[in-house]
C-alpha cells in the first residue's frame, strides 16, 4: 500500500570490520556504499517477496555521499545490471535537503531520521542533556515495538504488523579475512542488548 511505511537499518560493527577491504582513502564513504546497495536489495527482496519490483526513485539526505564519484549511481547501476526481479527506474539517487520548508519530500528524511535516532538511543541509551527527556519520552513510545522486532523479528502474528515490513539487522557478528570458510556462512545477527529498555524496565546489565 502507498499508505504503509517500510524500514530497514542496518548497523555496521565497525569493530569486527578489516578496513583495509574499503582502500586506504575515503574508507567510510566507500564502505557506505558497499553496505548501502547491500541494505538496498537485502530490504526489497524481503518486503515484496515473489514480486517483481519497480523503483521510480531513491531519495538520500544531501551529505558528504552526494559529491563521492560512485555513490550517486553506483548501487542504482549494479543493482541493474544484476537483471534480477529488481529494476530501478532512473540513473542517480535524488538527494534532498533536511529541511521539509526547502522540499516538501524531506518529510520521509525526518521521518526516516526519527525512527534511526530512535533506534540508536535504545540500543545505545541516552546521555543526559537539556532535552535527553524527551528523547527518553519517545524512546518509551517506541520500545515495545522495537523489543519485537529485535527478539522476534519474523512474527507475522503481531498486532503490529512489522515482519517483513520494519527491519533491523547488524553486520558481522565475526571478523573473518579474505579466503576464510566462515564468509559462507550467514554473518548478520539480529539480537543484541537494547540498554535504554533494560534501565526502563530496571533490567540493566551490568556485566556483558
Amino acid at each position: 500500500s502507498s499508505n504503509t511505511f517500510y524500514s530497514y537499518i542496518l548497523g555496521i560493527n565497525k569493530s569486527q570490520l578489516n578496513e583495509d577491504e574499503f582502500g586506504s582513502t575515503n574508507i567510510f564513504n566507500n564502505t557506505y556504499n558497499r553496505f548501502f546497495r547491500s541494505a538496498v536489495k537485502y530490504a526489497l527482496k524481503c518486503m515484496f517477496k515473489r514480486r517483481k519490483i519497480i523503483v521510480d526513485n531513491i531519495y538520500h539526505e544531501e551529505g558528504q555521499q552526494k559529491d563521492h564519484n560512485y555513490f550517486p549511481w553506483h548501487t542504482i547501476h549494479k543493482i541493474n545490471k544484476e537483471k534480477e526481479r529488481i529494476t530501478i527506474d532512473t540513473d542517480n539517487i535524488v538527494f534532498l535537503p533536511k529541511d521539509h520548508r526547502d522540499n516538501v519530500l524531506s518529510n520521509i528524511i525526518q521521518l526516516c531520521d526519527l525512527v534511526l535516532g530512535l533506534s540508536t538511543s535504545i540500543l545505545h541509551g541516552i546521555d543526559d542533556s537539556n532535552y535527553s527527556k524527551y528523547r527518553v519520552m519517545l524512546c518509551k513510545i517506541y520500545c515495545p515495538l522495537f523489543e519485537r522486532i529485535i527478539n522476534n523479528p519474523r512474527n507475522s502474528n503481531s498486532h503490529y504488523q512489522y515482519a517483513n515490513r520494519i527491519m533491523i539487522s547488524f553486520f558481522p557478528k565475526k571478523k573473518t579475512k579474505i579466503g576464510d570458510i566462515e564468509r559462507k556462512a550467514d554473518n548478520f545477527y539480529k539480537q543484541r542488548n537494547l540498554i535504554l529498555c533494560e534501565k526502563e524496565a530496571g533490567q540493566q546489565v551490568l556485566f556483558s
